[in-house]
């Protein structure tokens, strides 16, 4: 008798396994196929079609923002796990675009002068990758560079110090322009690379681009309710 029900139970659990195998299979199959949708998401009165697969990083717009999650060099989403890149050593490939409204009316030069009043930001370093290197009064504050085009601050990056043996130092990179607050987050190493990098981004966003009457293959609850261009 216990045999018997030994045996049933083997039955039921390898037929368990079996069926749940083909689930997370369907599974798997529909997070793939998904990521080929489009989302739509309005920012500042524009409008943007994104494939899902760029926000599979738990990136959603958020009160009209706009993040998304990319590789370099190609800048294609994330196609591989995150820790599958990390054993690689290859997860500081990943960067990330977040635009949102800009709320002032305050010229690129006069937003990054009061950045640098509010953060005392009053030893320079240098210059560096045609960028103006400066720091706080600690180090441990990390580095900041600025853009200047005739005298007049455009943007500028903060990256992070490495205080700890495994910290890993992230670039915040802000761009302003009449309507959009951007900002492009990457690994330092990719610094040098800065001017390659915002022009790639804002590329991004003007391919993304599309007409507020497109019909996407799903939209996003966020969506703006203003007018598109």
């Amino acid at each position: 008798m216990k045999k018997n029900m030994n045996k049933r139970n083997k039955i039921r659990i390898a037929v368990l396994a079996c069926c749940l195998s083909l689930l997370t299979a369907c599974k798997d199959e529909r997070r793939e196929v998904d990521k080929d949708k489009v989302y739509k998401t309005g920012v500042a009165g524009r409008f943007y079609c994104v494939p899902k697969g760029y926000l599979s990083i738990g990136n959603v717009p958020n009160q009209g923002g706009l993040g998304v999650n990319m590789m370099y060099p190609d800048f294609d989403y994330v196609r591989e796990r995150p820790i599958d890149l990390h054993k690689r050593g290859e997860w500081n490939r990943n960067m990330r675009l977040y635009i949102d409204t800009n709320h002032d009316d305050l010229a690129n030069h006069q937003a990054v002068s009061k950045i640098i009043e509010r953060e005392e930001i009053n030893n320079r370093i240098g210059d560096a990758y045609d960028l103006e290197h400066w720091q706080r009064w600690h180090s441990d504050f990390g580095d900041y560079y600025f853009h200047k085009v005739d005298g007049q601050y455009q943007n500028y990056i903060h990256c992070s110090a490495i205080i700890l043996e495994n910290d890993q130092s992230l670039c915040q990179h802000y761009v302003r322009t009449d309507r959009l607050r951007i900002e492009l987050t990457y690994h330092k190493d990719y610094l040098p690379k800065w001017q390659e990098l915002q022009n790639r981004f804002m590329q991004f966003l003007d391919d993304h681009r599309c007409h507020p009457d497109m019909v996407p293959t799903h939209t996003l609850k966020h969506q703006s309710t203003q007018k598109g261009e």
